[in-house]
């Protein structure tokens, strides 16, 4: 693969596990499709279909197979969601509503991930796991809608000010604070699939909810203090 094919299939602000674990299998797809007459768009419907059928799994079928069926299909939604993109790049076939079908893709894809971890867990911890699937979905919905919000604020200063920040400011309890909300950028999307493939195939249904719960609302909450941040110091 030669370099300038490489730099199309790597996507800016790529994270550590989309590199590692997702994109040399997402590569092998898109450039299989390359040749074919498959579109982005295409492959990102086949990646919401990927997720609908790792729900379904989840929900019915209850035995080990459901559970490693189950972990295939949300690594293989990731991958296919991974690979539509650098499709497009490919092909030079980026659209306004290719973003947009990606980006609905992506909010019910894991949306539906997430309601059908909370009905599994629902038989053994009742209501408990309802409010915790509520507080996950919540917790996705406003760390994405914050990242958004940020793109569409701030534009590329959001992520030349990630690299920048902290830098030369006394240790005080609200630097510290910050530090503590900027592990939360490690919720990338790779890390989020990988806890939900771990919980299905694990069965574990119930504690991947508290660790995606816990994660996605201390991800915004670090995202309301960075913005508040950048405001004071660009004005």
């Amino acid at each position: 693969m030669d370099e300038e094919t490489n730099k199309k299939l790597l996507k800016p602000n790529s994270d550590p596990v989309n590199v590692l674990i997702v994109r040399p299998f997402s590569r092998l797809v898109s450039t299989r499709l390359f040749l074919t007459s498959v579109t982005p768009n295409q492959v990102t419907v086949a990646a919401l279909f990927s997720a609908l059928i790792a729900a379904g799994l989840i929900v019915w079928m209850d035995s080990l197979v459901g559970a490693i069926l189950a972990a295939f299909f949300i690594q293989l939604y990731i991958v296919l969601d991974c690979a539509d993109g650098e499709l497009a790049r490919l092909k030079s076939l980026k659209s306004n509503f290719g973003k947009w079908l990606d980006g609905i893709v992506d909010t019910v894809g894991t949306i539906v991930l997430l309601a059908a971890f909370a009905f599994r867990a629902f038989g053994e911890w009742g209501m408990v796991a309802v409010v915790i699937g509520f507080v996950s979905v919540l917790g996705f919905a406003v760390a994405n809608f914050g990242f958004q919000y940020g793109q569409l604020v701030f534009g590329e200063k959001l992520f030349a000010f990630q690299d920048r920040a902290g830098e030369g400011e006394e240790k005080t309890l609200a630097r510290s604070v910050i530090s503590l909300f900027s592990i939360a950028k490690s919720f990338s999307p790779g890390v989020q699939v990988l806890i939900l493939t771990l919980g299905a195939l694990l069965s574990i249904h119930f504690y991947a909810l508290i660790v995606y719960g816990a994660w996605s609302n201390l991800v915004w909450l670090g995202r309301c203090v960075k913005y508040h941040r950048m405001r004071d110091k660009l004005g």
